[in-house]
């Protein structure tokens, strides 16, 4: 099941049903997909919980629970002995130990770099 997760003006971010709805309050938009399938969505669910739970355990006081977690990657340089596959391989694995939200945010950072890097242009006719 296809949402659109938009932020608006007081830095919230609102899940929405159609991009109309989106664009309606941000232009800068992102999609998210969310899986119907029953394991599926009770992993997705799981994810947030653990996210939630985190955040909350890191942040036990009142006014650092509206702040988002972002949990920290230190990256690490491959030593010499270690081939490109390997790094490669490494940087997935780690991104994928990330709690979904998270992801989903570092994603729409990139996006929104990415569209303020290349300008959009209509296609001609």
């Amino acid at each position: 099941m296809i949402f659109y997760v938009a932020t608006n003006k007081d830095g919230q971010r609102i899940v929405c049903k159609t991009q109309a709805e989106a664009k309606a309050v941000d232009r800068d938009f992102v999609q998210m997909d969310i899986p119907t399938d029953k394991d599926g969505l009770k992993d997705a669910v799981q994810e947030l919980l653990s996210l939630v739970d985190a955040a909350h355990a890191s942040n036990p006081t009142p006014e650092s629970e509206n702040t988002p977690h972002s949990p920290q990657i230190e990256p690490q340089a491959p030593s010499p002995a270690q081939t490109a596959s390997q790094f490669r391989e490494m940087v997935e694995n780690e991104w994928h130990n990330q709690p979904l939200a998270w992801r989903i945010d570092l994603a729409h950072q990139t996006i929104e770099e990415c569209r303020k890097a290349v300008p959009w242009q209509p296609k001609a006719d």
